[in-house]
């Protein structure tokens, strides 16, 4: 079981493919028991469910998993306790979901909470047609694959998170570069190794290059025959506090014709 769930992981196959295959594995390696495993909304309440070795599968009725409605089940749980049932029948902690998991056949059972980051997220739960003391093993056995699917759960939300996060910044990229476009001046942004990060249309058009000329590249690999100028110019607008402004003629040494007024800032991010 642990092989297959690290072998999709590794796949980066969604987090509600590896909980059905973790649940369709277990009730061969635990005889007579059956499986549930339950995502959970912010309050605790049920949301999907996959089930394996109940008599009518799908059928099995949401009465039965309602934890919020057992306030001692939901609070161990949710404190990533795991709770351990013998006789359904006498377990305070079950006690209004008494009647309807009797009524399942559901007399004894292991709970063990899925959590990302301390917060509840599901909780995966094997269960027995009459009661039984459960032994250490078993116990141990469903508590480690509860744990591995919360390390699915982390890692498959870790990911969409990164990947919802380079979109986001891509998108709001696309947004400044458009709105450097529409500006009808020459405009470029560099790092302070010099390289050039951003240009706008405006730029490249004064410059006469492509952008794939010149982000990504320093002073010296974009413009050599002017890199010990530009370098100095960098450094001092990185240095100063406030605009650093100077005039680049088009022809050295012309006091006429065609020049440029440039104008140089640091942005400083707090």
């Amino acid at each position: 079981v642990m092989n297959e769930v690290a072998a999709a992981m590794i796949a980066e196959a969604g987090f509600a493919e590896v909980a059905m295959l973790a649940v369709d594995a277990l009730p061969a390696l635990l005889p007579g028991c059956c499986v549930a495993f339950s995502t959970v909304d912010a309050d605790g309440d049920p949301v999907d469910m996959v089930t394996a070795g109940f008599v009518d599968g799908a059928a099995v009725g949401r009465a039965a998993f309602h934890i919020t409605a057992a306030p001692l089940l939901h609070r161990r749980l949710a404190a990533a306790g795991t709770v351990v049932v013998s006789d359904t029948a006498t377990d305070e902690r079950v006690a209004p979901l008494r009647a309807s998991r009797i009524a399942r056949d559901l007399h004894a059972s292991i709970e063990v909470p899925v959590l990302r980051r301390g917060v509840l997220r599901g909780v995966l739960g094997v269960f027995a047609a009459a009661p039984r003391v459960w032994p250490d093993g078993d116990v141990t056995f469903v508590q480690s694959v509860a744990d591995a699917l919360s390390l699915t759960l982390e890692s498959v939300e870790t990911r969409e998170e990164r990947r919802q996060a380079e979109q986001d910044l891509r998108e709001a990229r696309d947004f400044v570069q458009e709105l450097l476009d529409a500006v009808p001046l020459a405009i470029y942004v560099k790092d302070e190794a010099g390289r050039m990060v951003m240009a706008n249309d405006g730029f490249l058009k004064m410059a006469g290059r492509t952008r794939e000329d010149l982000i990504g590249r320093d002073n010296r690999e974009s413009n050599p025959m002017a890199a010990d100028l530009l370098d100095r110019e960098d450094a001092e607008a990185f240095a100063s506090p406030v605009p650093v402004v100077s005039e680049m003629h088009t022809a050295e040494g012309s006091s006429t014709g065609e020049w440029w007024l440039k104008s140089k800032f640091a942005v400083r991010l707090s």
